[in-house]
């Protein structure tokens, strides 16, 4: 869990992508605590397989994908790389509007 009390919390990496142990067809996501596996969801898909693994993958990187983007907006706020970034070009102002827009919405509680 985060220690941050200003953030949501969540279940700590890693998350892996198993197969659902009561339904045999569903994939499901669970974390390694302690040594032990917890169950987080089930993925599912709206057409085919391949989509329910791919949201599966996806759930499961959600920690880590968490974890890059908290560091990476940190370490462009330290550096001072926001200032080497130029803003000028139309589409820069809106990649980091939406980094700070998912991270927000992450650590919602």
């Amino acid at each position: 869990m985060d220690s941050n009390p200003t953030r949501a919390t969540h279940t700590r990496a890693p998350w892996i992508v198993t197969q659902d142990s009561t339904y045999a067809a569903e994939l499901a996501i669970d974390a390694i605590v302690d040594g032990q596996t917890v169950h987080i969801a089930l993925a599912h898909g709206v057409s085919t397989d391949e989509e329910t693994n791919a949201n599966a993958a996806l759930i499961a990187a959600s920690p880590m994908l968490l974890e890059a983007l908290r560091g990476l907006l940190k370490e462009c706020q330290r550096n001072g790389s926001f200032a080497e970034v130029s803003f000028d070009y139309p589409s820069v102002k809106p990649v980091f509007d939406n980094a700070y827009v998912a991270l927000f919405a992450a650590e919602q509680k």
